[in-house]
């Protein structure tokens, strides 16, 4: 009889230090899938300042009255992307709105100030560049070259 039981032992603790690798081996599956889905979300970032969006994370919604955004090099948007957001999309075609659209990116990265839109991220496809800018007052914020206006008057 003891023979029985001595196997039955042997088995349970068989099945005891399989059960516990098994549950070592998910909890480290899990620290790996979450660090990789940390660094995808954390390495799309834009000079490791805003975010770097792809052209098909971006839905247009209206456009803005041109009395308050004209400017033949791009056009801005609104969209949702994490809360409402402002989508400048320029013209990639024309080599001024390609030179403006990096003129614009580099001034606004590190650019601060409670009165000016702040960049949430940047979609730099060759298609479709666009700078996406935080906001849920657009209409009471003042564009930067007004802004700048102000400071040469």
């Amino acid at each position: 009889m003891e023979t029985a039981i001595d196997a039955g032992n042997t088995q349970t603790r068989g099945l005891r230090e399989e059960t516990r690798v098994l549950g070592t081996l998910q909890a480290q599956s899990v620290e790996r899938i979450r660090a990789d889905i940390q660094a995808l979300d954390g390495g799309r970032l834009y000079k490791g300042m805003v975010r770097d969006i792809l052209p098909g994370e971006i839905y247009l919604s209206r456009g803005f009255s041109p009395s308050y955004s004209w400017d033949p090099v791009f056009n801005e948007y609104s969209t949702n992307i994490e809360g409402p957001k402002i989508v400048r999309v320029y013209q990639s075609n024309d080599r001024e709105a390609m030179w403006r659209f990096q003129a614009d990116l580099d001034q606004r990265l590190y650019l601060r100030h409670p009165n000016i839109d702040q960049l949430f991220g940047v979609c730099t496809s060759q298609h479709f560049p666009a700078l996406v800018f935080h906001s849920g007052s657009h209409e009471k914020r003042m564009p930067i070259d007004q802004y700048i206006d102000t400071l040469s008057a």
